[in-house]
C-alpha cells in the first residue's frame, strides 16, 4: 500500500508539473516583445509557485528585454531550460504543495486577460 501512495503521488507531481509548465508556455509563446515574454512568464511562475524568480536568472532577463538576446531564441531558451529536471525533488514538492494552497487566489485572478 505504501508503495501505491508514493506512486500516487509521484504521478500527481508529474502531471502538476505538466501543468505549470503547459501554462508557462502558453505564457512565452504568447509574448510579442522581450520585456513581455520576462513580465509574462515571471509572473506566471510566480503565481503558480508562490515564489520569485532565483536571481541567477537576472542576465536571461536583462538580455532578453534589452533585445540584445533575440525574441525568439529567448522564448526557445526558456521554455528548453523550463523542461529541465531539477535535482532537488524536494523544492519540486514544496512548489506543488505552495500551488496547492494558492490555486483558489489565482482561479480568479483576470489579470492577464
Amino acid at each position: 500500500m505504501l508503495r501505491e501512495e508514493g506512486k500516487s503521488s509521484d504521478e500527481e507531481l508529474r502531471k502538476t508539473k505538466a501543468k505549470f509548465l503547459v501554462e508557462l508556455e502558453s505564457s512565452a509563446f504568447a509574448a510579442k516583445s522581450g520585456d513581455a515574454l520576462v513580465a509574462q512568464v515571471i509572473t506566471r511562475a510566480g503565481r503558480l509557485s508562490g515564489s520569485d524568480a532565483p536571481s541567477e536568472a537576472s542576465l536571461f532577463m536583462e538580455q532578453a528585454i534589452s533585445g540584445e538576446l533575440e525574441l525568439s531564441k529567448a522564448k526557445n531558451l526558456l521554455i528548453s531550460f523550463s523542461r529541465l529536471r531539477k535535482e532537488k525533488e524536494q523544492d519540486i514538492q514544496r512548489i506543488v504543495e505552495d500551488t496547492e494552497q494558492n490555486n483558489e487566489s489565482i482561479e480568479n485572478d483576470y489579470s492577464n486577460i
